[in-house]
C-alpha cells in the first residue's frame, strides 16, 4: 500500500511547481490527519479556499453548466442565512456563527482550485485509505483497551466519526470494485473498506449502523446484477443479526433505542412530563420542538444561531418539556434548516443535497466509474441528517462534505460530455 501511495505522488508531482504539490499535499492529509488532530479539517480547509486557490486563477479555465449550477448554489445556501439574519435582526448570532457559514460561499474558491488539479481524484483515493487505518486503530484502542461503550476519536463524538466512517467504507468498497488495473489495490481498496466498516460497528452509534446499512444497500442496488444483489443482501442480512446475536453491547445499544422510542411515544403530555425522557425521547422532542418553531417562522425562521432564544420561548410557554432548554440542536438537519432559515433556507439547503445526487446519478447511468463515490458521500450525509443537525452545524463536519464533494464533482465532470 506504501509503494503505491508513493507511485501516485511520483506521478503526480514531477511535472509540478510548489504550489500545486503542496495541494495535493492538503489533498492527501486531509481525511488522515483531520481524524488525527482536533481542529486540522478546518486548518487543510482554510488551506485549501483561502491560500491555495489565488496562484491557480490565473488560469483559464472554462467551467460547463453542471458546475455553474452546483456553484450557485451554494452561494445561495450563504445567502439564506444572510437574509433570514437581516429579517429577523438577528446579526449578532448569525456573526458568531460566520465562520461556519461562510465555509459554503468558500465553496466555490475550493472548487476552482480541486477542478484544476488533474491528479487530485487520484491523491484523495489514497488518503482515504490510509485515514482507514487511523479509523480502525483508534476504534481498537478505545473498544478493546480502554472498553469504552462508543468511540468518538479525537473529537469524542462518535456521530461524527461513524458518518464519515461509514462514507469512507463503501466508497472504498467502490473503489475496489471499479479498480481493474492492479490486483493489490483491488485487495489493498478492499481491506481498507473492511476496517472503515469494523471501526463503524465497534464505535456504537446507533445512527451510523443505519448509516452503514442504508450505503451498503445503495451501492448493492447500483452496482450489482440482480442475482448478485440477491446474495449481496443475504449477506448483509446474515451478517447484521449475527452482529446483534452475537455481541451483548451492540444488541443493548439497539435495543435500548427502540424502548427509549415507544417510551417517548407512550408519553400523552410530552410538554408537562417531569420524568427523564431518555436519549431517544430528547431527540424526538427535539425535533418536535424544531417543527414547531418552523410552523410558526415559515418565511425566515428564526436565523441561524437563535435556536436557542426561540426553545426557550416555547419552554417558558409550556409548549415543549423544560429539558429541551439543555439539548444544543434539533437532532434533525433538515428541521433545523427550517426552523432558523425558513423555507427559502430549507428550499437551498435541499438543492445542495438533490442537485449533486441527480448529477451523480446521471453520470452513473451514463457509464462513469467515478460517479458513485459522489452519490455515496452526498446520500450518507442526506441520511445522516435525518438524525443529526451537525453535519452543516459543525466545521469539521462540513468541511469533509465540502472537501470530498468537490474532488468527486469534479473527477466526473472531467469524464462527462459538455453540459449545454
Amino acid at each position: 500500500m506504501g509503494a503505491a501511495m508513493l507511485s501516485a505522488f511520483y506521478a503526480a508531482a514531477r511535472p509540478l511547481n510548489m504550489w500545486e504539490r503542496s495541494a495535493y499535499l492538503c489533498l492527501f492529509l486531509f481525511p488522515i490527519a483531520g481524524l488525527m488532530v482536533r481542529h486540522w479539517f478546518s486548518l487543510f480547509f482554510v488551506a485549501l479556499t483561502l491560500v491555495l486557490p489565488w496562484r491557480f486563477l490565473s488560469r483559464r479555465s472554462e467551467l460547463e453548466v453542471v458546475e455553474k449550477r452546483l456553484l450557485m448554489i451554494f452561494g445561495l445556501v450563504f445567502a439564506t442565512s444572510l437574509l433570514s439574519a437581516v429579517a429577523n435582526g438577528a446579526f449578532e448570532p448569525f456573526i458568531d456563527r460566520l465562520g461556519i457559514e461562510l465555509r459554503f460561499l468558500l465553496f466555490i474558491p475550493l472548487y476552482l482550485l480541486i477542478s484544476r488539479l488533474r491528479y487530485g481524484y487520484t491523491v484523495f483515493v489514497w488518503g482515504l485509505a490510509a485515514s482507514a487505518l487511523v479509523g480502525f486503530s483508534q476504534a481498537m484502542y478505545a473498544f478493546f483497551v480502554h472498553g469504552e461503550a462508543v468511540v468518538g476519536g479525537v473529537y469524542n463524538n462518535q456521530i461524527f466519526f461513524t458518518s464519515v466512517y461509514a462514507i469512507v467504507a463503501v466508497v472504498l468498497l467502490d473503489f475496489a470494485w471499479e479498480e481493474k488495473s492492479s490486483k493489490v489495490r483491488r485487495i489493498v481498496f478492499y481491506v481498507c473498506a473492511l476496517l472503515s466498516a469494523s471501526a463503524v460497528v465497534m464505535a456504537g452509534s446507533r445512527g451510523g449502523y443505519v448509516e452503514l446499512l442504508a450505503l451498503l444497500v445503495l451501492w448493492g442496488m447500483v452496482r450489482l446484477t440482480r442475482i448478485q444483489l440477491t446474495g449481496y443482501m443475504g449477506i448483509i442480512a446474515i451478517t447484521a443479526i449475527a452482529l446483534y446475536f452475537g455481541s451483548d453491547r451492540i444488541a443493548q445499544r439497539v435495543d435500548d433505542a427502540y424502548h427509549d422510542v415507544a417510551y417517548y411515544l407512550s408519553i400523552e403530555d410530552k410538554a408537562s412530563h417531569a420524568g427523564d425522557l431518555t436519549n431517544q425521547g430528547l431527540r424526538m422532542e427535539a425535533m418536535r420542538t424544531a417543527f414547531l418553531i418552523a410552523a410558526d417562522n415559515p418565511i425566515f425562521g428564526v436565523g441561524k444561531g437563535s435556536y436557542h432564544e426561540a426553545v426557550a420561548q416555547y419552554v417558558e410557554k409550556g409548549l415543549v418539556n423544560p429539558q429541551m432548554n439543555h439539548v444544543g440542536h434539533p437532532h434533525n438537519a433538515y428541521l433545523e434548516m427550517f426552523a432558523t432559515k425558513g423555507v427559502f433556507g430549507f428550499t437551498a439547503f435541499l438543492l445542495m443535497l438533490g442537485y449533486p445526487i441527480s448529477i451523480f446519478v446521471r453520470w452513473i447511468t451514463e457509464g462513469n466509474d467515478k460517479a458513485m463515490p459522489g452519490l455515496v458521500l452526498v446520500a450518507g450525509y442526506a441520511i445522516a441528517c435525518l438524525t443529526e443537525s451537525s453535519p452543516f452545524i459543525r466545521g469539521g463536519f462540513l468541511a469533509v462534505f465540502l472537501i470530498s464533494l468537490a474532488v468527486f464533482f469534479a473527477a466526473n465532470r472531467r469524464l462527462s460530455p459538455s453540459d449545454g
